[in-house]
C-alpha cells in the first residue's frame, strides 16, 4: 500500500511539473531582430518595385502614344485630302482613289522584291503579309468599282467604308515594310 500511495504522490507532482511547463508564459516571446530588420526589407523592395513598375508603365504609355503620333504623320496626305470630297465632287474622289490603289500596287511589288532577298523565316512571313495585302487592295478595288453606283444617300457610307479599308492597308503596307528592314 506504501509503494501505490507513493506512486501516486510522485504522479501528482509529475503531472503539476507538466501542467506549469505547458500553462501560459509570463513573458511574450520576441521574434528575434534579424526576422524585423527581413520585414522592413521587404517592404522597401515592394515599394521599390511598385514604383518601378509605375515608371515602366508610365514609359509605355508614353511609347504608345509617340507611336500612334508616327503612325497618324506616316500616313498618306491624299488620304486626308479624300475626306472633303463631297458627291458632286465623286470624279475627283475616283481619280485619288485610283491614284492611290496604283501606288498601293507599287509598294505590294516592292515587299515582294525584299522578301526575295531575305533569309527563309522572314521571306515566308513577309510572304503571308503580302498575300493579306493583296486580299485588302482586292476588296478595296470591289469598293471602287461600287462608286458608279452610289446615291447621293449612301455617299457617306461608301466613301467612309472605302476610307476605313484605305487606312487599314496603309497600317498594315507600315507593318509588313517595318518588317522587311
Amino acid at each position: 500500500m506504501k509503494l501505490v500511495r507513493l506512486f501516486s504522490i510522485s504522479m501528482i507532482a509529475m503531472s503539476s511539473a507538466f501542467l506549469s511547463a505547458c500553462g501560459p508564459q509570463e513573458a511574450e516571446v520576441q521574434p528575434p531582430p534579424a526576422v524585423e530588420e527581413v520585414d522592413q526589407e521587404a517592404q522597401g523592395v515592394e515599394t521599390e518595385v511598385e514604383q518601378e513598375a509605375q515608371g515602366v508603365e508610365t514609359e509605355v504609355e508614353q511609347d504608345a502614344q509617340g507611336v500612334e503620333t508616327e503612325v497618324e504623320q506616316e500616313v498618306d496626305p491624299r488620304f486626308d485630302a479624300l475626306e472633303g470630297f463631297t458627291m458632286e465632287q465623286r470624279a475627283e474622289f475616283e481619280q485619288e482613289l485610283n491614284t492611290l490603289i496604283q501606288d498601293f500596287d507599287l509598294r505590294i511589288s516592292d515587299l515582294e522584291a525584299q522578301a526575295a532577298t531575305m533569309d527563309e523565316a522572314t521571306k515566308t512571313q513577309l510572304n503571308d503579309e503580302i498575300m493579306a495585302l493583296r486580299q485588302q487592295r482586292d476588296l478595296l478595288q470591289q469598293q471602287f468599282g461600287q462608286l458608279g453606283a452610289v446615291t447621293e444617300e449612301n455617299w457617306e457610307d461608301v466613301k467612309t467604308g472605302i476610307l476605313t479599308a484605305i487606312e487599314a492597308f496603309e497600317q498594315s503596307v507600315q507593318e509588313a515594310e517595318s518588317r522587311e528592314g
